[in-house]
């Protein structure tokens, strides 16, 4: 896994056929153009720390992808059977299978989980290579998400792993046609335990777009704006009075709070000021050249972070900047390290 890798970058296509029907021979009517019937609305990829206990009785935290997640919007006002009604589901290319003795029908107006079940390396659920969601239970998964038991979950294998770095796709076709499609990005839409949340295709598109990047995951569950919004036309005669009474209470509480990255450059430094030295050669010497440039990295999480082992990578501008191996490169839970720019110039 890689941390700033944090975003997904995978793309979910979903894609609905419609066909014509008793049509006249005279002419030929389309029909009109809706928004897709389903789309992908959040994809997790990066499922972030947690703690089990393995089969030898040991407590063990992880950082592997055991509970990775993608999730299917319906947004029509019928259950839609996936399985019975001929769709697939796609990753890039690959064709990802949905067990049977799991749930496969997306509620009206819902949404419904699909948890990405699959074991590599030592298939141990710890160790660096070796995720195993198959050791997990659903009532390991809603403990992970903080959901309750009314939040279903389908189980969808073929693929190892969702991409933690770079863009992906995830596809839904029905037949061969193409349905909907989302796309994630690691460097702006997902992080570490922070999911890329999509609104609806436009009406007559199949793409979907991100509507909230970087937050909390939220497993079969919908927030404002994802859904599309009613489609009747408004009408130009005003009402004469109102429906109801206007409240000043807020009508919904927000479902999540945002959810902070897991570092970020807390402090920048790069005038140090006037201040004195002795020379190579004994001189007291007064400067003003920026020989004390930093900056500084924060820590929002509850564990240390080791910025080198998780492949996270530091730029100024376009610029990569590269951490001495010899020094400190661990940001610690909750706390801060700084970082002094080591260079030398005329």
């Amino acid at each position: 896994m890689s941390p700033l890798r944090n975003a997904f970058s995978p793309l979910l296509a979903l894609a609905l056929a419609l066909g014509l029907a008793g049509a006249p021979t005279t002419s030929a009517s389309a029909a009109e153009p809706a928004v897709p019937a389903l789309f992908v609305s959040e994809i997790n990829p990066d499922n972030g720390t947690h703690s089990f206990t393995d089969a030898g009785g040991t407590e063990r935290t992880s950082t592997q992808d055991n509970f990775e997640f993608f999730e299917i919007a319906n947004t029509t006002s019928s259950p839609i059977e996936l399985t019975a009604g001929g769709y697939s589901l796609t990753y890039g290319a690959t064709v990802l299978t949905i067990d049977p003795t799991t749930p496969a029908i997306v509620p009206a107006n819902g949404a419904l989980t699909f948890w990405l079940r699959y074991q590599a390396g030592s298939a141990d659920g710890f160790s660096g290579g070796s995720p195993n969601a198959n050791l997990f239970s659903d009532s390991n998964f809603r403990a992970h998400y903080g959901v309750d038991s009314s939040v279903k979950i389908a189980y969808v294998t073929g693929q190892q792993g969702m991409a933690n770095s770079g863009s992906r796709t995830l596809g839904i076709r029905k037949g061969t046609d193409l349905v909907s499609e989302s796309t994630y990005s690691s460097t702006t839409d997902i992080a570490q335990d922070l999911s890329a949340h999509f609104a609806s295709p436009a009406v007559g598109a199949t793409a979907a777009t991100v509507l909230a990047a970087r937050r909390t995951p939220t497993p079969g569950s919908l927030s404002a704006g994802q859904l599309p919004g009613p489609t009747t036309e408004p009408t130009t005669d005003p009402t004469t009075e109102p429906t109801t009474d206007p409240t000043t209470d807020p009508t919904t509480e927000p479902t999540t709070a945002p959810k902070p990255a897991p570092v970020f450059v807390s402090e920048i430094n790069p005038d140090n000021a006037t201040h004195t030295f002795t020379d190579a050669g004994g001189i007291e010497r007064t400067s003003t050249q920026d020989n004390f440039e930093f900056f500084e990295v924060a820590n929002t999480t509850n564990a240390d972070i080791d910025l080198l082992a998780e492949n996270y990578s530091l730029r100024y501008g376009a610029t990569e900047l590269t951490i001495d191996p010899a020094t400190e490169a661990i940001v610690p839970a909750r706390g801060a390290l700084t970082f002094w720019l080591r260079y030398q110039s005329g």
